[in-house]
């Protein structure tokens, strides 16, 4: 194989994700092809997982100059490519530097500088904001954070702003075939809407909705994922299901959360008012005020808990709300609100158990000052990065 069929930004973006979160398996067999093509990547693979060079970079991080060991990096990968880089290449590493020089070798800083992050280093991670996409049956979209006043579509059944969506009953298309919109929000975005029924529904960042313009069949189904709370309106003779990967939630009129990210291990629906029934793959169960599902993702098998439900809620509320839940759980809510990248020099401090009741509108530096304070932990900002480290 070619020493160079994959460039150096690719092998560096490969590096840190194989410490940050892993690698897939194409992504493993793109790397060990590096790593085999020459005894040179070779030898600068394990050089970099070396006690050795962990112990050497300890050692100098205060006299750390960011850009000669930025070139220092490029001379080792591939000393004899240099001069044919592309110019967007060299773009990317003057943005990304600093965080690839702290990741992409190998996160062998495995302590925290004595220097404390600027001010300036908070400014690119700004809490999340209403934002979604709205996409109509026709594939029409509309981007409801630049909407600036209110407009109409599908013939006076909808009425977006930028702060919500509420669909009203038409008369109009009671006896139409059912057709779906999808509202989506993306990382660092949330989101209401009022559905043709009354149910109200609130998206957390990075997730989705699907769900009729009108509720014309002899149930109200919708499909999701990501993370929603649903405030059902009552009709006792039209039920309504949350339909989340091969889970379904049965309901009359109730409030609940359901959250079913695709990369979590788990789905956990809280029940806060009234009763529903879940439906699984191999079970049924009732669930009742406080009372929590946990579906693993894999087996299928159902667990009830008894829970503090304002616990998985307060987010709809504009609040974090974290009671002895692991670094793991805590930082992953606050990357997505905040649309930040996470990287940890030490895996093991994601099991670390920390309690946290902040304003979702907090400055991010008020927050990880928050979670410092305990002494478990320490951040450093990079650009739009966030690395997490042992105190």
């Amino acid at each position: 194989m070619d020493n160079y069929n994959i460039d150096s930004k690719q092998i560096i973006q490969l590096l840190i994700k194989e410490i940050s979160e892993g690698l897939s398996v194409h992504e493993v067999e793109q790397l060990n092809d590096w790593i085999n093509a020459s005894l040179e990547n070779k030898a600068l693979y394990e050089k970099l997982y070396s006690e050795e060079y962990k112990k050497q970079r300890r050692d100098t991080i205060n006299q750390f100059d960011a850009k000669e060991a930025w070139t220092s990096v490029l001379k080792e990968i591939e000393p004899k490519q240099r001069r044919i880089l592309p110019p967007q290449f060299w773009q990317y590493a003057g943005v990304a530097a600093s965080i690839i020089l702290l990741v992409g070798l190998f996160l062998v800083f495995n302590m925290p500088t004595s220097e404390q992050p600027s001010v300036t280093a908070y400014e690119n991670i700004k809490p999340g904001t209403n934002q979604a996409i709205l996409t109509l049956a026709d594939g029409k979209q509309i981007e409801l954070n630049k909407l600036d006043t209110t407009i109409n579509v599908s013939g006076g059944g909808i009425n977006i702003s930028a702060s919500k969506v509420l669909y009203t009953a038409d008369s109009k298309t009671a006896n139409q075939p059912l057709v779906y919109h999808t509202l989506q929000t993306p990382r660092g975005g949330e989101y209401n809407l009022t559905l043709a029924d009354g149910t109200k529904v609130w998206l957390n960042a990075d997730s989705k909705l699907r769900y009729p313009e009108s509720f014309t069949a002899d149930n109200r189904t919708v499909y999701m994922e990501g993370e929603a709370y649903f405030e059902v309106a009552k009709y006792k003779n039209k039920p309504f299901f949350v339909r989340s990967g091969i889970n379904t939630v049965k309901v009359l009129g109730t409030e609940f959360n359901v959250r079913s990210y695709p990369e979590d291990a788990d789905t956990r629906i809280t029940l806060c008012e009234g009763s529903i029934q879940l439906n699984t793959k191999n079970a049924q169960n009732i669930l009742t005020p406080d009372q929590q599902a946990i579906i693993n993702a894999t087996s299928q098998e159902v667990v009830i808990q008894q829970v503090d439900s304002k616990l998985y809620t307060a987010w709809k509320d504009g609040m974090f709300m974290f009671r002895k839940a692991k670094l793991d759980k805590v930082m992953n809510d606050l990357s997505r609100w905040y649309n930040a990248n996470l990287f940890y020099t030490n895996m093991d401090i994601k099991n670390t158990e920390f309690s946290l009741y902040m304003n979702r509108q907090e400055n991010i530096k008020d927050v990880l000052e928050m979670l410092e304070a305990t002494e478990e932990v320490s951040f450093n900002i990079e650009g739009n990065n966030i690395i997490i480290s042992p105190s």
